[in-house]
C-alpha cells in the first residue's frame, strides 16, 4: 500500500509539474502578447505625435512665409501713382526695397473723358472777370 501511495504521490507530483510548466508557458505567452500589444500601442502613439508635430511645423512655416510675404508687399505696395505725363504714362516709385522709377505705358482706355469742368466757385470768378 505504501508503494501504491508513493506511486500515486509521484504521479500527482508529475502531474503537478506538468500543470505548472503548462501554466508558466501560458503565462509567458500571455505576458509576451501583452508586451507586444503595449509596444504596438506605444509605436502608434509616437507615430501619431510625430505626424501632428510635422503638421504643426508645416503650418507654422506656411504662416511665417505668409506673414513675411505680407510684410514685403507692404513695403512695395503703392495705391496711387506719383503722377502722369502728357502721353498718359503713369509714374510709380515703390520703396527702397524695389529700386527705380517705374513707368506704366498703355493704361489709358477709350472710355476716358478728357473734358474738364471747373468747380462752381471758379466758374463764378471767371464770369465776374469777363464782365
Amino acid at each position: 500500500q505504501r508503494r501504491k501511495r508513493k506511486n500515486d504521490q509521484t504521479t500527482l507530483d508529475a502531474e503537478d509539474m506538468v500543470t505548472a510548466v503548462k501554466s508558466r508557458r501560458l503565462l509567458a505567452l500571455q505576458a509576451k502578447k501583452e508586451k507586444e500589444e503595449q509596444e504596438r500601442q506605444l509605436k502608434e502613439k509616437l507615430e501619431k505625435e510625430a505626424e501632428e508635430e510635422r503638421q504643426r511645423k508645416q503650418r507654422a512655416a506656411a504662416e511665417k512665409a505668409f506673414h513675411e510675404g505680407i510684410a514685403k508687399a507692404k513695403l512695395v505696395l503703392r495705391r496711387l501713382p506719383i503722377g502722369t505725363d502728357r502721353n498718359h504714362n503713369r509714374y510709380w516709385l515703390f520703396s527702397s526695397v524695389v529700386p527705380g522709377l517705374y513707368i506704366e505705358k498703355g493704361w489709358v482706355l477709350d472710355s476716358i473723358d478728357y473734358s474738364y469742368t471747373l468747380p462752381a466757385e471758379e466758374n463764378e470768378e471767371e464770369e465776374e472777370d469777363e464782365r
